[in-house]
């Protein structure tokens, strides 16, 4: 990305918050437990954000809207990237287990003071809250399932390769409810910056609507697929190439 799409590393955070109560799908609206979904997830949106941000592969508009680009054809191996993610799982496995690693000791310290029953009962509460926990960071993330569309993706590889093309997927792409504009202003910049470098951008639309404003921009259903993904050939020889 250049570096005037980079989002702050401050903005991370806050991004990673707008693109996990995007992505949490229904499990975010349920009451008190879809708060607690968004939040498992954040932290490996969070996770995923830092990851990029640290090779230039994401973008942002403040702190209201964000997007990730992967390159997919050549492939193309990302140390920068895998080993960025790596470093943050501990900070992920630390919070999801803090919970009941707090009951545990509020165990042993009512047992020492002769609260046995108390003790018994935070110890029983303490793999409980693991488990609420865990599910929690699933179901926060299970939408993110729904885009996997391996042989879409392959077909849209097969044509950027006969095409003589790159290949980039654009992802979590989500903005604020505050500012829904803005996510259509970050993919117009960096649909710019693709032509310029005669990138072709293949994405895949959480939903109906999302895929309405994808067609306005120039995507178009991988030929040969089922429409779950969609291309946009690079610009001003996009017509040309798609007709290929």
């Amino acid at each position: 990305m250049p570096r005037p799409l980079l989002p702050r590393w401050r903005d991370l955070p806050r991004l990673a918050w707008v693109a996990a109560d995007r992505f949490a799908g229904t499990a975010a609206r349920v009451p008190v437990f879809g708060r607690l979904c968004v939040w498992a997830a954040w932290l490996s949106t969070l996770a995923v954000l830092v990851a990029a941000r640290a090779e230039r592969t994401c973008a942002g508009r403040g702190g209201v809207a964000v997007m990730m680009v992967r390159q997919r054809w050549p492939h193309r191996r990302r140390w920068v990237r895998h080993t960025a993610f790596i470093a943050t799982l501990p900070v992920g496995a630390f919070a999801l287990a803090a919970p009941s690693t707090l009951l545990l000791v509020a165990s042993a310290v009512a047992d020492s003071a002769g609260a046995h029953r108390a003790a018994s009962v935070l110890r029983l509460a303490a793999p409980a809250a693991f488990a609420i926990l865990v599910v929690a960071a699933i179901a926060g993330t299970a939408s993110g399932l729904g885009a996997v569309a391996p042989r879409e993706r392959r077909l849209a590889r097969d044509w950027a390769q006969r095409a003589g093309v790159t290949l980039v997927e654009a992802s979590l792409l989500a903005a604020a409810e505050t500012d829904q504009r803005a996510a259509t202003v970050l993919v117009r910049q960096m649909l710019r910056h693709a032509d310029v470098h005669r990138l072709a951008v293949l994405a895949r639309p959480l939903d109906a609507t999302v895929a309405d404003r994808y067609a306005v921009l120039g995507f178009r259903p991988v030929a040969g697929g089922q429409g779950r993904v969609l291309l946009r050939p690079p610009d001003p020889v996009g017509a040309r190439l798609l007709a290929r």
